[in-house]
């Protein structure tokens, strides 16, 4: 488990919205399904 104080070095180098991520995720699901 992961620290929440210290984010994973991933997210610090690829900064995604939040927005954008939801976006992402509900189109790979609608290809999935």
């Amino acid at each position: 488990m992961l620290e929440p104080l210290e984010p994973p070095p991933e997210h610090e180098r690829r900064p995604v919205p939040q927005p954008e991520v939801k976006q992402q995720l509900r189109r790979t699901n609608s290809a999935t399904f």
